[in-house]
């Protein structure tokens, strides 16, 4: 009878090998597992601690008044609970409905802080309602409230008609914000200089006025291409003497390319 060849040597030395490194694999994928499990285990445990309570809230970025209201929201949104199990997102969508702030970010700073970090929005113009209410307007049409003891300075003025609803903390999308808004972003840097702050802003159904200096009218119609129309009016402005400039009432320059002038005399206007 004959018998099986002995089985290769470096055939055996290999299948030991790849069992070895099967059972290592193994051992790996267990003690992975098990880590996981320990991790978790742990991880909740923390959770559910006082490790990490929050026991301090700090806000940069913020005026007094915004800081404490921050500060109060944030506070009560974290009461009794660990760093670990405070909602970041939920409370940034909180205070970013503070009307004044217009960017928030909230962060954990181990062991027991929560940070906050606040862009402030800032007040672009003063409108007044119907010759009436008075609201803080920000370039982004974000409505801030009424002025209280804010002190307005230079702000520009908004006329708006009677029955403008805005509402405190939203972004308005009313057409003669954002017309009037167009006005005061789209004017040049040097624009206050060589032609005069703008004051007032009137914008309805006729398009929009821009008051300046002591007075005179820019008719701009529509609100686009405001750089084109201002540097015309400047361009005008350069070309007039001093009596004359004083004596207009206003420069339309709702179609650039012809440019009509109004005098205070024929008019009858006064400063």
């Amino acid at each position: 009878m004959e018998l099986a060849p002995p089985i290769d040597r470096a055939l055996l030395v290999r299948r030991r090998t790849l069992a070895k490194s099967r059972a290592r694999r193994r051992l790996v994928v267990l003690l992975s597992v098990a880590g996981l499990v320990v991790g978790l285990v742990g991880y909740q445990v923390l959770k559910a601690s006082s490790v990490f309570a929050v026991h301090q809230v700090t806000v940069t970025g913020a005026g007094k008044t915004v800081t404490a209201e921050v500060r109060s929201d944030a506070t009560a949104a974290v009461a009794g609970h660990s760093l670990l199990q405070v909602n970041t997102g939920a409370i940034e969508q909180t205070i970013a409905a503070i009307p004044y702030v217009r960017e928030v970010r909230v962060d954990r700073a181990f062991p027991n802080t929560l940070a906050i970090t606040v862009q402030m929005e800032q007040p672009a113009v003063l409108a007044r309602v119907g010759g009436g209410a008075k609201l803080l307007i920000a370039d982004d049409g974000r409505v801030l409230g009424p002025p209280g003891g804010r002190k307005t300075g230079p702000l520009p003025r908004i006329e708006l008609p009677a029955q403008t609803a805005l509402r405190v903390g939203s972004t308005t999308s009313n057409p003669n914000v954002t017309a009037a808004l167009a006005v005061i972003s789209g004017a040049p840097s040097w624009f206050a200089r060589r032609v005069g702050p703008i004051k007032r802003v009137v914008a309805g159904g006729g398009g929009v006025t821009a008051v300046v200096g002591n007075g005179l009218q820019l008719r701009l119609g529509s609100p686009n291409g405001i750089p084109l129309k201002m540097a015309v009016v400047a361009k005008v402005l350069d070309r007039m003497p001093s009596t004359d400039r004083r004596a207009l009432a206003y420069i339309d320059v709702s179609a650039p390319a012809w440019v009509a002038l109004g005098r205070a005399r024929s008019l009858g206007y006064k400063n």
